[in-house]
């Protein structure tokens, strides 16, 4: 655990002279108990060569033998506390806690699988920790997630020291940050829990950014009215830089205030910046003596804080909490509730552009101690999912204490990750792309799934950028280039997006963005038959095209003997769907697909044969005379007919609805019969002619079997279509 931990989280200051490491209190105690004293003080460092001590004495000493692993833990390394509790974690009658700190040490190590397996064997034992189901979950997404790896640039400054330096704050023309370095003072002081003998408390350093990116060394931001002998910062201005808000220990006068537990807990402090100096320091009005409120972020005008404390109403460990200035005066705070806030430590807040909330966790799903997190402000101080940056920004150390320069694409952290210079170190960090994550599912119900999608992202010309896959759960990753305009598409087996997804990563930030990605499933149709209208039998070799209005594609199908076609088409589209083959008539209609999303849209087509004339006669209800009206009709297409001798003639006879389907068929025989004859005896050779009654199947309105209609419309279906033909018609 990082040096910040030990001085903040837990608070406890137990100030010692410099390098010693007992006190007369202890002298007269047995070896456990100034080991637990220490402990207790967070002189971890201390009490691990007790327990030790204790352990090897004593093999069977589960106190001693958990406490040391823990002290390791605490004092950042995380492969003894692994052998420690690796042998604790198969003792009889193990505690849950004991399990939650081996999770915690095997995730340091990398060791994620094991780490997953142990956190859900937690789970059984504490179904109640909702910290157990979120870092399952994390480990299941780990490998999705760690590849913002490619995203982030980070590297250490140079004016890092042996000891902690961190919680970096924008001042001026470069940056003040807490440090635990050794100054020129006549006396060190150095606290019990500190990691080295020539570590002294908290003290603030300013260091300038020079031109081409370098910095100047580190001088004592403190001014001698401000200077204490206890923990110091981190601090952050605010109102253009005129005022400041702090953290400090708490104290009376010059002396530090314990507790009834001896421990001095930190509280936060106004001021007003002025020429180098603060004026007017005035403590927050909700700064307690038995509990600490620490490492503030103000929004720019100063009116919305955040900060980290460890108040007795908190959900667990330390909380964040916000207060609203108003009226004149700071509003109780409230504590941001569940979403940010876990029975673990949340720390370090960073208010960005007042609606984005960055902090630190070690009780979200976690690389492993404290790792950089992200959540958005709603209006009604709700908070979106909190997100979690991954490597390179976190590490399986602790990363805390972010800030971010006015593009938000750079900024500063802290970590005591290795490779640093010593305990906690400032990192520099540079992001070069955007991060979308994604999820897809299927558009109908949103609640299946879809894993396994093509994610395909294509840029302003339409060339193909990027592409991925959703993993088990339907999720997916991009990272994508700053300043450009692109367009996600996905598609699956059965399923596509209706519509691109267009998004711009102009103006965008570190900040990661979530995306639904809806698939609609292939569940809408347009079927039907294609029929002969002289035969009314089913037409093959009919071809039948369906073409998109809206984007001018088309799609195609011959039909085979059954005569049916079938296309898929998608909702919120217009087409046209066309049938045709040479000696018919073309014949189509179209459809409109708005709101539309699933089920079969069934339209037949009847194709009409190529004709020289046509014409149409009636009959009276139930006769098949023809009357004087209809002869004028006829006479014309006789003369047609003999104008054209290598023409035939096709009847086709109808009955209305009325009367059963074997009455109708017989008239409509008749009427087909009545009307051939009336042809041959004008001169027609029968040859020519072709004649079917085809009863009440081809009604033209509504007037079906069971329905009332009037004689006007009643007659509208006893009818003969007269069609003359180009080529004589082979009889089927």
């Amino acid at each position: 655990m990082s040096r910040v931990l030990l001085i903040i989280v837990w608070i406890g200051i137990f100030q010692v002279g410099y390098g010693q490491s007992t006190n007369v209190s202890t002298l007269f105690k047995s070896t456990v108990n100034k080991a637990d004293h220490f402990y207790e003080h967070l002189a971890y460092r201390n009490a691990l060569h007790l327990y030790l001590h204790v352990a090897e004495k004593d093999p069977k000493n589960i106190h001693a033998r958990t406490r040391t692993a823990e002290c390791y833990l605490k004092l950042a390394d995380p492969q003894h506390a692994e052998v420690w509790l690796s042998s604790l974690v198969t003792e009889p009658d193990v505690k849950p806690e004991t399990l939650y700190l081996y999770v915690e040490a095997l995730a340091m190590n990398h060791r994620y699988p094991e780490a997953k397996t142990w956190m859900e064997t937690y789970q059984k034992l504490r179904p109640e920790d909702t910290r157990a189901k979120e870092k399952i979950a994390f480990f299941d997404f780990l490998n999705r997630y760690n590849n913002d790896s490619i995203r982030f640039a980070v590297s250490n400054v140079p004016f890092n020291s042996e000891e902690s330096d961190f919680g970096l704050s924008y001042h001026k023309h470069g940056f003040v940050f807490s440090s635990s370095r050794p100054h020129k003072a006549l006396i060190h002081h150095n606290p019990a829990n500190a990691h080295k003998d020539h570590e002294t408390l908290l003290n603030l350093y300013y260091v300038e950014l020079q031109e081409l990116g370098d910095y100047g060394q580190p001088e004592l931001y403190q001014t001698s009215s401000f200077f204490t002998k206890f923990h110091d910062g981190p601090l952050v201005f605010y109102n253009d830089h005129k005022k400041v808000v702090f953290t400090r220990s708490n104290l009376k006068g010059n002396r530090a205030l314990k507790d009834e537990s001896g421990k001095v807990h930190l509280q936060l402090f106004f001021a007003d910046v002025a020429e180098g100096r603060l004026d007017h320091i005035q403590p927050f009005a909700y700064n307690g003596d038995h509990y600490s409120t620490s490492h503030p972020t103000i929004s720019k005008d100063g009116t919305l804080l955040f900060f980290a404390s460890t108040m007795s109403q908190g959900i667990g460990g330390t909380d964040l909490y916000y207060s609203k200035f108003e009226n004149g005066a700071w509003q109780k705070p409230i504590n941001a509730g569940t979403t940010v806030n876990t029975p673990g430590d949340e720390l370090f807040p960073y208010l960005s552009n007042d609606t984005t909330l960055y902090f630190s966790s070690n009780g979200h799903g976690s690389l492993g101690g404290l790792d950089i997190l992200v959540s958005h402000i709603r209006k009604d101080f709700s908070f979106t999912q909190v997100k979690n940056f991954m490597a390179p920004l976190n590490s399986t150390y602790d990363d805390f204490a972010i800030v971010l320069d006015s593009t938000e694409r750079m900024g500063y952290l802290s970590s005591n990750r290795p490779g640093g210079h010593g305990l906690d170190d400032i990192f520099v960090f540079i992001s070069s792309l955007y991060s979308l994550r994604g999820e897809v599912r299927e558009l109908s119900t949103e609640q299946q799934r879809l894993p396994g999608t093509k994610i395909s992202v294509y840029d302003n010309k339409g060339t193909l950028v990027d592409s991925v896959r959703t993993d088990q759960n339907g999720n997916f990753l991009l990272t994508l280039p700053y300043d450009q305009d692109f367009r996600i598409r996905g598609e699956k087996d059965g399923f596509e997006t209706l519509e691109d997804l267009e998004i711009s990563t102009r103006d965008k930030t570190i900040v990661i963005d979530s995306i639904l990605l809806p698939l609609w499933r292939y569940k809408l149709f347009a079927k039907g038959k294609i029929y002969n209208n002289e035969t009314q039998n089913l037409l093959a070799d009919a071809t039948v095209t369906l073409r998109n209005l809206s984007n001018n594609t088309v799609d195609s199908v011959v039909v085979d003997s059954t005569g049916q076609y079938n296309f898929l088409i998608r909702p919120h589209r217009k087409y046209e769907i066309m049938a045709h083959k040479p000696g018919f008539i073309p014949v189509g209609f179209h459809l409109d697909s708005k709101d539309l999303f699933e089920g079969d849209l069934l339209n037949d087509l009847v194709l009409e044969e190529v004709y020289i004339e046509k014409e149409e006669v009636y009959f009276d209800y139930a006769k098949s005379t023809i009357s004087a009206e209809s002869m004028s009709k006829m006479i014309k297409v006789v003369r047609t007919l003999k104008r054209n001798p290598k023409s035939t003639l096709h009847i086709g006879a109808h009955a209305d609805s009325r009367g059963t389907n074997e009455v109708n068929k017989r008239i409509s025989q008749l009427r087909a019969n009545a009307t051939m004859n009336y042809f041959v005896n004008q001169g027609i050779a029968k040859s020519r002619i072709e004649a079917v009654g085809f009863g009440e199947e081809l009604i033209l309105n509504r007037c079906s079997d069971g329905v009332i209609c009037p004689e006007e419309e009643h007659s509208k279906n006893r009818r003969a279509e007269l069609k003359v033909q180009g080529l004589k018609r082979m009889k089927e």
